[in-house]
């Protein structure tokens, strides 16, 4: 189990270094979000080397513990780009046979293919949480998944087991709070 939560001064660089010459056994629980510069002024940080998980140290920590994680939370990991993320989720090797929770709120470069390649390449998953992805479009869903924060879907739904685009189109089911409702197809 890793936690390394709300941390504005570890970089990608150490992320990557201990992910690669680390030689324990691979994280079943790996919680890294919020790990960013929390300069206001300038949100992005030091782009030489960024602070928090980036690019390489989240290719270096799904290389040494992707088969084994169960839960993985990147939210708020600004500097993993769309190209670790297709890598990750969207390769056609890419199986992640025990991963069930991922939350990756606030990770910019989210879209829907990264979705999607998550909802392939994980087997196992459950839930996946998704705030502040704005680019996530039109997705299905599969029947054993949850799916939380997608953009244009309105706050307090949880939706599970259909197609859900943002406009309204149908769906097999959604819930709202503990109440399950059916929605016609």
């Amino acid at each position: 189990k890793l936690r390394v939560c709300e941390n504005d001064t570890i970089t990608d660089a150490a992320f990557t270094s201990l992910f690669t010459s680390w030689p324990n056994p691979p994280l079943v629980f790996a919680d890294v979000n919020a790990t960013r510069d929390i300069d206001n002024n300038n949100s992005d940080g030091p782009l030489e080397d960024p602070i928090g998980l980036g690019s390489a140290g989240f290719t270096a920590l799904m290389a040494h513990s992707g088969q084994a994680l169960k839960h993985l939370d990147i939210s708020s990991c600004r500097h993993i780009d769309l190209v670790a993320l297709s890598e990750a989720f969207c390769s056609p090797d890419a199986v992640y046979p025990a991963l069930e929770y991922i939350n990756v709120s606030f990770c910019s470069r989210v879209d829907t293919e990264v979705v999607e390649g998550i909802f392939k390449s994980c087997p196992a998953l459950k839930k996946l949480v998704a705030f502040g992805c704005f680019d996530v479009g039109a997705v299905r869903v599969p029947g054993s998944v949850i799916l939380i924060g997608v953009p244009r879907a309105r706050e307090g739904i949880e939706q599970f087991g259909g197609y859900f685009d943002g406009q309204g189109e149908p769906m097999q089911g959604l819930e709202i709070g503990a109440m399950a409702v059916e929605v016609g197809a």
